[in-house]
């Protein structure tokens, strides 16, 4: 395994744990939708950080590359899960249309939830569409 693969899967084990530690909570949080959001993304993204590191040398790319894909995927998808944990926690429903209705939270809470959101979907926008075109075509 490359340096790459066992960051993903390191980090993709590690987020799957995350998630079902996170679904303990669920109920306790002030917002349980939002923190059932947290725990599947978790679970989800820590499933697809493994496929990836399964799939890694398909991709078609250089070592400095590699580990900035590896390590910008991984950091988007800690930090996307954060945001929903948070979310949870803090009932910072704002812009989540149907797991945030009816819930307020301090404007500061919500910013946070806003920018870590924004950021963790850029993030793995970012990376998934550099993975998207190094692709080996036929």
């Amino acid at each position: 395994m490359t340096s790459a693969q066992l960051i993903i899967s390191g980090s993709g084990l590690l987020l799957f744990v995350v998630g079902l530690l996170n679904g303990v909570i669920i109920p306790k949080t002030k917002s349980p939708r939002l923190s059932l959001s947290a725990h599947l993304t978790a679970v989800q993204s820590g499933t697809f950080l493994i496929a990836i590191a399964w799939t890694w040398p398909v991709f078609e790319m250089g070592p400095t590359l590699s580990m900035l894909v590896a390590y910008g995927l991984c950091g988007a998808l800690f930090v996307l899960w954060a945001a929903f944990f948070l979310a949870g926690l803090w009932g910072a429903g704002h812009g989540l249309a149907i797991t945030g209705q009816g819930f307020e939270t301090t404007e500061i809470r919500q910013a946070i939830v806003t920018a870590l959101l924004g950021l963790g979907v850029l993030g793995t926008l970012g990376a998934s569409l550099v993975l998207l075109f190094q692709w080996p075509l036929p």
